[in-house]
């Protein structure tokens, strides 16, 4: 069986970990898209774009030299048919990404895959239903509605392009599903796998991050910090047990959206330590590691990449009960608190400070498991 995979450098984490197993189990050929003002996010960071982007596509080999830690990339692309990425124009939607899109359905089409399986959609595909040929298409579903402030005009418009294409859409949590079918409706089969430990990061084992304030014992917040993520809620929390615990640290690390702030004095503390900037690979590894353990008080969630990161590194978290969060989060990863209940946060923070948790041994389970999830993957292949 021969698969496209398309997907993007903010997927990339998760993805990485699919097409490894993926490409055990079929002919996997793998297109990483993205804009050329867009060379970094999750694992992703490109010094440039080589030969300034002249050519319509780069082959891995000749991204090796501007991609930082290709020999990572390169261990979990090995098995693949081809691995290839096409960089879009700033301009996302025009007459030079319409040329991009014919491009890419060529390259498609000379492949001649049985699918066609989308990571996601972005507005960069707009055109693409209309070049590229192939009887059964995929679309994961990562987030079926916005996040809390997170409203984008473009996912609308390319959802509604690109969803009456699909035969079968992949969520990644049972909350996920039920979500997409009460917005979407059920007219075409929908599948629920999961999101899979990141493994990718427990590649980098430096326990050097360069920041002194982490030789004390620290709960840590790590990614972006937007209106959902309740780090408002997190900062409150742990400023009623700074008395309880005097040498703990929060460390809230991860760039802030524009359009997201709290006020300055609830985070200017002394115990509080805040890393407002993008995160490199081996930061993001050093401190998960360095932590007690990783807090997930989110607002509203579908599910967590954060988490998964976490699990790669065999490191427990505290994370909120909404949407998909409690399914993955089993006694010996981590802890699951009600949102709802007052003072339900401070309470799970000191349950774990004090519990058999904080140090306890780490276990994940098969269902999370990659190999499991491209089985099962496979199956949908053929059923479809």
């Amino acid at each position: 069986m021969k698969v496209v995979y398309i997907t993007y450098p903010w997927f990339l984490d998760f993805s990485i970990e699919y097409i490894k197993e993926l490409s055990k189990k079929v002919a996997l050929h793998v297109f990483v898209l993205t804009s050329e003002g867009k060379l970094s996010s999750t694992i992703f960071h490109l010094n440039e774009i080589p030969d300034g982007n002249n050519k319509k596509s780069y082959s891995f080999a000749e991204m090796k030299a501007s991609l930082k830690d290709a020999a990572i990339f390169e261990s979990y692309i090995q098995d693949c048919k081809g691995v290839d990425f096409m960089f879009f124009p700033k301009k996302r939607v025009g007459l030079k990404a319409i040329e991009r899109n014919r491009q890419l359905g060529k390259m498609i089409n000379a492949i001649a895959p049985d699918v066609i399986h989308l990571d996601d959609l972005s507005i960069e595909l707009f055109g693409l239903r209309l070049f590229a040929k192939a009887k059964k298409w995929v679309i994961d579903v990562h987030d079926p509605q916005p996040h809390s402030g997170e409203v984008d005009w473009r996912r609308k418009l390319i959802r509604t392009l690109m969803y009456p294409r699909a035969n079968a859409f992949l969520t990644f949590s049972e909350h996920s599903k039920r979500t997409f079918q009460a917005v979407y409706g059920r007219k075409k089969p929908v599948h629920n796998l999961s999101l899979v430990p990141y493994s990718f990061y427990s590649k980098y084992t430096d326990t050097h991050h360069g920041l002194e304030a982490m030789a004390n014992d620290y709960l840590l917040f790590i990614g972006r910090v937007s209106q959902y993520k309740g780090v408002d809620d997190l900062v409150d929390s742990f400023s009623e047990i700074t008395d309880a615990y005097p040498g703990l640290k929060l460390v809230i690390a991860g760039k802030w959206k524009a359009n997201f702030s709290i006020p300055e004095e609830m985070v200017n503390h002394e115990n509080i330590v805040v890393i407002n900037r993008f995160l490199e690979n081996e930061e993001v590894a050093a401190l998960i590691r360095g932590s007690l353990a990783v807090v997930c008080p989110y607002k509203d969630a579908t599910q967590s990449g954060v988490v998964m990161t976490s699990f790669g590194l065999d490191k427990g978290v505290i994370v909120s009960n909404v949407g998909g969060l409690p399914e993955t989060v089993f006694s010996e990863s981590g802890m699951v608190y009600d949102r709802q209940k007052e003072g339900g946060l401070t309470e799970a923070l000191t349950t774990y400070l004090n519990g058999a948790e904080n140090g306890g041994v780490f276990r994940q389970r098969q269902e999370i498991s990659a190999d499991y999830n491209t089985t099962q993957l496979v199956k949908l292949y053929q059923a479809i």
